[in-house]
């Protein structure tokens, strides 16, 4: 944005003396656009009220910088803010007002840029010195307390003037950009009535360095920033327009009879000598305003929150503050930064995210950068869960400890003696009689008493409580649950004294019932301590064995003989 740079003290100078040059810069559109009114443009309140945006002021960033925007519907007095040397300043003087029926000349708004010094104290005036009845006032700027200081003036229009054939109000000057000045227009005459001999005649309208003439009669001229008074007797005439000079009053018609009113002229509009022109408009309202706008220097600003952690994928969210050199806030300029991140991530706005990991998340406005640290932290993984352990996720088909079917307490000694049952009481069943059981083998089909022989069995539900019996004197062998499909297997030992011959081994369940397997019981042949051998093979030890003792006397005899 291009700006005056160089600015020569103001001292006043006489009316219609030109004041001296400023060695300026080319000012670009861009700018001019910037620093315009914006009365359509979506505004950003500050966070508080800086060196730089005064409490009364508005930061506006629409136009993607920051640009203080401050509004004055009466006259007040304004201060140049630190860092500040250009600003754009909109008068616009009112309408003069309609007498009866007979509108007044529209009032002028004229947009400038105006270079300043920081900390130089501004007057403004808002729609002053109309000339009565009716005429608009002036607006401007000024470094002093007279006129002679203005730097921007928008004039008032004339008012119209009275009765139903009076005068029209004469339009304000508005600059073209030719000319640092633009005259006003005169009020137009009423309209002669034949039967009262006459009427008002309009004021005239002002020019760059004298007010408008004063209508025919009882008018007043205008004067350096003041509009002439309308004229007054029968139906009076309109008052001139302010300006940097104002218009002349319309003048009254004092002829007999009431006749109507001359329209009042309008005020002049005026740019000071290094100022620059930007636009020039009429204004049809009949109230007046001055706005005054200035691009905000920017020293510093920040990002927030410094530092930000989120679970992937979310995104987190960021805002920019921004501070003058002073180091007050300048307010939120989230709306004019832009965002980017480090690695793979990616800025959608001010929403920032990324893969897993630490990212910098850089904010710039203009060539200002602040940076914050955003960790993505990775997703939280729901483990699977055990169908039958719910407790434990890890594994879906945990296998049931194995237990001893004796002492369910000791799962280690598979063949410890257990108490003696009453077989006639049977066990209560769990649940509703299921199938019965499918099928059930033991290891050997004869064993002597004393032995061990495993029992298998399938087709009971899972986790049913088992009893494993040797038959025909029940003799309960052991006790045990089911596994998960149905199946169950145990060693059991043969009591000592069981009597020898066909016996039945019965896998009983609480739920499923029982099932059976034959098994034959040895005598027991406690010399050789072979219980559980099978007759060949103890027929065939007992014929191997008394061989070995004849073939020794055989040999012993031989050795004996001569």
């Amino acid at each position: 944005m291009g700006f005056l740079t160089a600015r020569a003290p103001r001292r006043e100078t006489p009316i219609g003396a030109r004041r001296p040059r400023v060695a300026t810069q080319a000012v670009s559109s861009v700018a001019v656009v910037a620093l315009g009114l914006g009365a359509a443009l979506a505004v950003v309140p500050a966070i508080g009220a800086s060196a730089a945006v005064p409490a009364d002021c508005r930061l506006d960033l629409s136009t993607g910088a920051p640009v203080a925007v401050c509004d004055f519907t009466t006259s007040a007095s304004f201060t140049v803010p630190s860092g500040v040397t250009q600003l754009t300043v909109v008068a616009s003087g009112a309408a003069g007002a309609m007498n009866w029926i007979m509108p007044g000349g529209a009032g002028a708004t004229v947009t400038a840029l105006v270079p300043v010094i920081e900390g130089e104290q501004l007057t403004v005036t808002v729609g002053a010195n109309g000339g009565a009845p009716g005429g608009g006032g002036a607006s401007d700027v000024r470094t002093g307390v007279d006129l002679t200081t203005a730097l921007v003036v928008g004039a008032g229009g004339g008012a119209g003037g009275y009765a139903g054939a009076g005068g029209l109000g004469g339009a304000a000057g508005v600059p073209d950009g030719s000319a640092p000045c633009a005259p006003g227009a005169a009020g137009t005459n009423a309209s002669t009535n034949p039967t009262r001999g006459g009427s008002g005649t309009g004021g005239g309208g002002a020019t760059c360095s004298a007010g408008g003439a004063a209508g025919v009669s009882n008018a007043g001229a205008g004067l350096l920033g003041i509009g002439g008074a309308g004229g007054v007797g029968g139906n009076g005439g309109g008052g001139g327009g302010a300006g940097y000079y104002g218009g002349g009053g319309g003048g009254a018609w004092t002829g007999s009879g009431a006749s109507n009113g001359g329209g009042g002229g309008g005020g002049s509009s005026y740019l000071a000598d290094g100022v620059t022109f930007v636009s020039g408009a009429a204004n049809a309202s009949t109230t007046a305003s001055v706005s005054i706008s200035y691009a905000v220097p920017i020293a510093s600003i920040a990002i927030s929150p410094a530092t930000s952690v989120v679970t992937f994928p979310a995104a987190a969210t960021f805002a920019v503050e921004g501070f003058d050199r002073d180091g007050d806030s300048l307010g939120d300029l989230t709306a004019i930064a832009s965002f980017s991140i480090t690695s793979a991530g990616g800025c959608t706005g001010s929403k920032c995210g990324g893969p897993v990991g630490v990212h910098t998340v850089t904010a710039t406005v203009g060539d200002l950068t602040a940076q914050a640290a955003l960790t993505v932290d990775p997703a939280e993984v729901t483990p699977p869960v055990d169908p039958v352990d719910p407790v434990d996720p890890v594994d879906p088909v945990d296998p049931v400890e194995p237990v001893d079917p004796v002492d369910p307490v000791d799962p280690v000694d598979p063949v410890e003696p257990v108490e003696p049952v009453d077989p006639s009481v049977p066990m209560e069943p769990e649940s509703p009689t299921p199938d019965p059981p499918t099928a059930v083998d033991t290891s050997a089909t004869s064993i002597e008493p004393g032995g061990t022989i495993t029992v298998n069995a399938s087709g009971f539900l899972p986790g049913e409580r088992l009893q494993v019996w040797l038959n025909s004197t029940p003799v309960l062998l052991a006790t045990g649950v089911a596994e998960l499909d149905g199946t169950f297997a145990t060693t059991v030992r043969i009591p000592a004294g069981t009597e020898a011959g066909a016996h039945r081994i019965e896998v009983r369940g609480a739920a499923s019932g029982s099932v059976f397997t034959g098994v034959t019981i040895l005598p027991a042949l406690a010399a050789t301590g072979s219980a559980g051998v099978d007759p060949l093979i103890r027929t065939a030890l007992l014929v191997l064995t008394l061989g070995a003792l004849l073939l020794t006397a055989r040999r012993r005899e031989l050795l004996s003989q001569p």
